[in-house]
């Protein structure tokens, strides 16, 4: 079985013209039409599903969601010191179980 990876790293392909992310979503389909034997006119949607596989635009959404997500923690922390700092009253909610 041919593998076949097209994660493009860790670059974020935010911002691409159109026409370079029809290549890319070219080069991806015709991977999958390689990997399972397909001729051109047949459909790729399921091919790309069976693989696990995002559409160009869809990659590029969820490598911008992953870094926000990881990049959120730090900015966020120092305002979670600050409720749980000694001496200031916490929430009633804090103290009950769910």
């Amino acid at each position: 079985m041919l593998l076949v990876s097209l994660d493009f790293s860790n670059r974020v392909l935010a911002g691409l013209p159109v026409y370079l992310t029809c290549r890319l979503q070219s080069v991806l389909n015709a991977a999958g039409r390689l990997t399972y034997h397909l001729r051109r006119p047949d459909h790729i949607t399921d091919v790309l599903v069976c693989l696990h596989w995002l559409r160009v635009p869809e990659q590029v959404q969820f490598k911008i969601a992953i870094l926000v997500y990881k990049v959120m923690p730090q900015y966020l922390g120092p305002l979670n010191r600050i409720a749980d700092q000694y001496g200031r009253r916490s929430l009633r909610s804090a103290s009950t179980c769910h």
